[in-house]
């Protein structure tokens, strides 16, 4: 199935959950129109789900590859499901 969302990993643990989610919210719509911010944390990660508003808007995010927040190398990759269906 095709998604129209992205997933970010190693983000930063030291950052708040809603501070992130406002933090990615401001990267992402740089790109076009957001859906849905999802974070996903546990004690060992971070994650997020990203879902645009099309195809053409998580492609060009997606071609940044890795994105800096609070000296993290974040890894930008398709998600292999849309962020609702992902358990949080």
């Amino acid at each position: 199935m095709s998604t129209n969302t992205a997933y970010l990993k190693n983000l930063p643990m030291n950052v708040k959950a809603n501070e992130l989610k406002e933090l990615l919210m401001c990267i992402a719509e740089q790109y076009g129109p957001v859906i849905e911010i999802v974070v996903k944390r546990n004690n060992r990660s971070t994650q997020a789900f990203v879902t645009f508003a099309s195809f053409k808007d998580l492609d060009a995010f997606l071609a940044q590859k890795t994105i800096e927040i609070d000296d993290n190398v974040v890894i930008i990759e398709r998600s292999k499901a849309n962020s609702s269906v992902v358990k949080v």
